[in-house]
């Protein structure tokens, strides 16, 4: 679904199902805004409700998380002192998928964000998990694990 109609309508979709789309919104009544999915998809639409912000929070996480990620990073250098070494050119397709989509540039940016912080606080691990608000980044330093500031969202 384009994100104009997702953000026009506050509608965000969930999963397909043979030829109908699962969506949540948080106004089922809205035919208007149903005949506009139906059209952009060609799908039939079934309907599942959720509030008004659990959709708006949804629809800017699926369609603004580079603009948010972008945001953050803006005050990342883009050359540090890090040097990052290459993974071997010869690797698996799964290995070559990887290094594609790891060589975008805001990925980039907050890995080298994440050891350089790692670096300078003489971290032995870093630790980047994932909770049910986002994803918190830890290190370890002298055989205790220290919360970043950092967090991004889920």
């Amino acid at each position: 679904m384009r994100d104009e109609v997702a953000q026009q309508h506050q509608i965000i979709p969930l999963r397909t199902r043979d030829r109908t789309l699962v969506i949540a919104m948080a106004n089922p009544l809205d035919r208007e805004a149903l005949r506009a999915v139906e059209f952009a998809t060609g799908r039939r639409v079934q309907i599942l409700v959720a509030t008004q912000t659990a959709v708006r929070d949804a629809v800017e996480h699926a369609y603004h998380l580079d603009a948010a990620l972008d945001a953050y990073l803006k005050g990342v250098p883009e050359d540090g002192d890090l040097r990052v070494a290459e993974t071997d050119k010869d690797a698996s397709a799964g290995g070559r998928n990887l290094m594609l989509e790891t060589n975008l540039a805001p990925v980039v940016k907050l890995f080298n964000s994440i050891v350089y912080d790692g670096l300078r606080a003489h971290a032995s691990d870093i630790h980047i998990e994932a909770a049910s608000t986002g994803v918190r980044v830890r290190y370890r330093i002298d055989g205790l694990l220290e919360e970043s500031s950092l967090r991004l969202p889920k």
